[in-house]
């Protein structure tokens, strides 16, 4: 799903194969080639955002359906509602790609990342996977049919994305 024509890359993992670490890297190369970079992250788990006595946090607990927040530097929004990943991607028209941790079943192209301590077994399949990322490539060479790369390989992995992403 690309609603906002422009790429949308998913990394799907089980916890604690290294998804975050991997996007933090991706992130900082890809910026070094100028590319405006939004990501989107989807926690099963509940999350707290704002602290307890702030005036966003007050604002919300008086029952604000959405709170915004902007300074010189940053801006923030928070609602008291769920939004859909394809609202979310929708508002990130600024960016040159976009890229999303997490939604394992969501139709979009997406990267598998593996490792020992997560387990190697592939948290996704079929047309929408377009590589692997792991700590351990021999498990894969000869198996897939798509690019493998060494998690620690962020210079070649944003090869790729620039590649096949951001020509």
């Amino acid at each position: 799903m690309n609603t906002v024509m422009r790429p949308v890359l998913g990394f799907s993992g089980y916890s604690g194969s290294g998804k975050t670490t991997l996007i933090e890297k991706l992130i900082k190369g890809l910026k070094a080639f100028g590319y405006r970079v939004a990501v989107i992250k989807h926690d099963v788990h509940d999350f707290e955002m704002d602290k307890e006595g702030k005036d966003t946090f007050r604002f919300s607990e008086a029952g604000a359906d959405e709170v915004f927040i902007s300074s010189g530097e940053k801006s923030a929004r928070i609602s008291s509602f769920p939004r859909t990943m394809e609202e979310m991607i929708s508002e990130c028209s600024y960016a040159d790609i976009i890229l999303i941790e997490g939604y394992k079943y969501a139709d979009i192209k997406k990267i598998a990342v593996t490792s020992e301590k997560s387990g190697y077994e592939l948290p996704c399949s079929g047309d929408s996977l377009e590589a692997v990322v792991t700590d351990d490539v021999s498990r894969y060479e000869g198996r897939v049919s798509i690019p493998v790369f060494y998690r620690n390989d962020a210079e070649k992995i944003i090869g790729f994305i620039r590649e096949r992403y951001l020509r």
